[in-house]
């Protein structure tokens, strides 16, 4: 049933040079695996978590120390989470480089796989809140105070995503709403209909007319490559890397340095210098508006300069800035 399903999703037989790793790297699958993983470490996290203000932190503290396995289900679902941004966008310049929009389908699917890029910011950023520990409830903070800055609606607008004017009970419960419910069914809605535009436009997109071969061929490749990166983040996750987690937010004891999440450190680095509704809202949105139309300007080089000086923020506000 599998089988016929994923069959369903992509064509049977693929162009012989569709076949080959260096044309795809492996990315649609490896994004594939990092959704798969974060639904499944996910729910087997909801089984421990509690979504309350006084039990939030202590709930993730024993999924971490004592429950079995539960650090490594917390280090996975974490690191797959922030593992989707930077293959999304790698998976981005992987078309654009083998200039691989070249039809209405392919028009579209662009779209809907930059709606789900973007999707990926509050999927994380809900998410980042619910350990309910300093270092997120300040760097949510951040995030959402951007919205003040919208003229004459601005405050509405915060109270009807967050639920209130602070971030407090009604916040958690939200997000935690969007987090394990409507995210998902949106983003799963979006992901489906992505397969389903390249079912349509025949595959994998190749500027050569070579024969057609089974796409067996093409699983079996993406298959080892999939084992090899679950076996990598199972060695990561378990020797290497651990979810951060401080001090409750009821605790005396605050971060050194309050920081936004990784994925919004370019806002808050012009936060520093530029007017917050230029850098918070304007500069975000015309950012978002630019990526979803790209396809109609197909010029590689803008698209790597606009995104290396957003890198750079990036860099800059984590790694030199204090």
């Amino acid at each position: 049933m599998v089988r016929e399903f994923i069959e369903h999703l992509r064509p049977k037989m693929i162009p012989d040079e569709a076949a080959k790793f260096t044309v795809t790297y492996g990315l649609g699958g490896i994004l594939t695996l990092l959704y798969l993983l974060l639904l499944i470490t996910g729910g087997l996290l909801m089984l421990f978590y509690i979504p309350y203000p006084d039990k939030a932190y202590i709930s993730v503290k024993k999924i971490t120390e004592i429950v079995p396995f539960g650090r490594i289900v917390r280090n996975i679902h974490r690191i797959s989470g922030d593992l989707m941004i930077l293959f999304s966008f790698i998976h981005m310049l992987r078309i654009l480089a083998q200039d691989a929009i070249n039809n209405k389908v392919r028009e579209r699917n662009w779209i809907t796989g930059a709606v789900l890029f973007f999707l990926l910011f509050p999927f994380n950023f809900t998410g980042y809140l619910l350990p309910w520990d300093t270092l997120s409830y300040w760097g949510a903070s951040i995030v959402l105070n951007l919205l003040n800055n919208i003229p004459f609606c601005g405050e509405s607008i915060r109270v009807l995503i967050s639920g209130s004017v602070s971030i407090d009970e009604v916040t958690l419960i939200r997000f935690y709403s969007y987090h394990v419910f409507i995210l998902p069914v949106i983003f799963s809605f979006f992901l489906m209909n992505h397969y389903y535009l390249i079912r349509r436009a025949g595959g994998v997109h190749t500027n050569k007319k070579d024969k057609r071969v089974s796409i067996d061929i093409l699983y079996r490749k993406e298959g080892i490559l999939l084992f090899l990166i679950l076996i990598l983040l199972l060695i990561l996750t378990t020797f290497f890397y651990d979810a951060p987690l401080y001090q409750s937010i009821y605790s005396d004891k605050f971060p050194d340095i309050i920081k936004a999440p990784w994925y919004f450190a370019a806002i808050q680095f012009m936060l520093t210098y530029i007017n917050p509704l230029i850098s918070g809202l304007v500069i975000p949105f015309f950012y978002l508006i630019f990526i979803i139309f790209f396809y109609k300007i197909k010029k590689l080089t803008l698209f790597i300069v606009v995104n290396i000086i957003f890198v750079l923020f990036i860099l800059v506000e984590l790694f030199i800035k204090t």
